[in-house]
C-alpha cells in the first residue's frame, strides 16, 4: 500500500539535475539555489542582468508552487568573486523585486559557485497564501 506524501516536489527536468527546483511542505515553499543564467547556462556580462535572471527564475518557481515574492519569508544569498563590487547592483535589483517588503536575508561569501562566472546564487523560503 502506497502512502500519500505531504511533500510536493517541483522537478521539471525529471531527475536530470539530481534535485528538485522547489519543495512544498506544511504551507511553506523551499526553493533550491538559483543562478542568473540563460537557457544555455550562460551568465550575462552585466551583473544587473544576471541578478534579474536570478529573480525571474525564482519568481517563476514560486508562482508554479502557488506563491509569490510577496510571501517570501527569507532568502539566502551566496556571493562569489568581488562581493563589494557587485553587492550594490544586487541590492538595487532586490529592491526592484521586493520594494519595501524586504524579507529576512543572509548573505554569505563563498569561493566559487556551480558556474565559475556566476556572482550569486539565491535560495528562498516562502509561505503559501493563507498560511
Amino acid at each position: 500500500m502506497s502512502e500519500s506524501s505531504p511533500v510536493t516536489r517541483y522537478d521539471p527536468f525529471d531527475g536530470a539535475l539530481s534535485l528538485s527546483l522547489a519543495t512544498k511542505a506544511g504551507g511553506v515553499v523551499y526553493t533550491s539555489g538559483m543562478l542568473g543564467t540563460d537557457a544555455q547556462f550562460n551568465v550575462p556580462a552585466d551583473v544587473e542582468e544576471e541578478f534579474r535572471l536570478v529573480f525571474s527564475q525564482l519568481g517563476g518557481i514560486l508562482e508554479t508552487m502557488g506563491t509569490s515574492f510577496a510571501h517570501v519569508i527569507e532568502m539566502t544569498n551566496f556571493f562569489a568573486g568581488d562581493f563589494e563590487a557587485v553587492y550594490p547592483a544586487f541590492s538595487k535589483v532586490r529592491a526592484e523585486v521586493f520594494g519595501q517588503n524586504l524579507p529576512a536575508s543572509t548573505s554569505v561569501r563563498v569561493a566559487q559557485l556551480l558556474h565559475p562566472s556566476a556572482h550569486v546564487e539565491v535560495k528562498m523560503i516562502a509561505a503559501l497564501p493563507g498560511n
